[in-house]
């Protein structure tokens, strides 16, 4: 069985070795990143060489494993190998921050086999902290992709309550190509939550006007009529 195994991981090295010889590096994901991590990438790509994606799907299915086993800490280190060993990987990145953020964090939550509530609500908060430190360094991996931002303000907004934070967070992952319209619409209802009548209508009715094409006008239109209704103004009269 050692010997299928040792076989298995032969295969696969000289398969990823030349995957990464006929593909360069994505331009686009060295082009921001700060010094410390060019380095680390250099570093990591000249060790590993072609068994870099060989190392990041091992420490994937280990993640699945720790997940199954409830294994929270060892969930963390193979997320962290698999996004440092390939961070091209936006799934890496989504689902291992959604493994610490939402599943470790609820679980600890909800473990019975601690009595104390207090110990329960700090482990609840690490981890979604990690989480939340694990998207916001994927960000600096693929600043222009909509997708960390708004897990990064999903985040910021069921998890930590932080409405201030998740709206700047909705309203950056509506700006980047790709992003479904219900993002901006995101981005407005967290800024309601945040207690400034003048300034959601304002944003509703800019929100509007910017994108007269925009498939959810229709919910735009109401949105803003029961937002008007609900402040004692004009329905029909503009915002300033």
């Amino acid at each position: 069985m050692k010997i299928v195994f040792c076989l298995l991981l032969l295969i696969l090295g000289f398969w990823g070795k030349r995957f990464f010889e006929e593909i360069k590096p994505q331009p686009e994901l060295n082009a921001y990143l700060p010094l410390g991590k060019r380095f680390e990438q250099q570093l990591i790509r000249g060790v590993l060489g072609g068994w870099r994606p060989v190392v990041a799907d091992i420490a994937w299915l280990r993640v699945t494993t720790s997940w199954e086993n409830r294994q929270w800490n060892r969930l963390y280190e193979n997320v962290r190998i698999a996004t440092r060993t390939q961070p091209e990987s936006l799934l890496f990145w989504d689902m291992g921050a959604w493994h610490l953020a939402w599943n470790a964090s609820l679980a600890e939550r909800n473990n019975r086999l601690e009595a104390r509530i207090e110990v329960r609500k700090e482990k609840e908060l690490y981890w979604a902290e990690k989480g939340k430190n694990l998207l916001e360094e994927g960000t600096i991996y693929h600043p222009t992709h909509f997708k960390l931002w708004l897990q990064l303000g999903l985040l910021h907004q069921e998890r930590r309550h932080d409405y201030v934070s998740a709206y700047e967070c909705f309203l950056k992952s509506s700006q980047f190509n790709g992003a479904p319209s219900y993002v901006a619409r995101m981005a407005g209802y967290a800024l309601e939550k945040q207690g400034d009548p003048a300034a959601v209508l304002n944003y509703w009715e800019k929100l509007l006007e910017k994108s007269p094409d925009r498939p959810d006008r229709g919910l735009i239109e109401k949105r803003l009529l029961k937002l008007k209704k609900e402040t004692t103004l004009d329905p029909l009269k503009p915002i300033p």
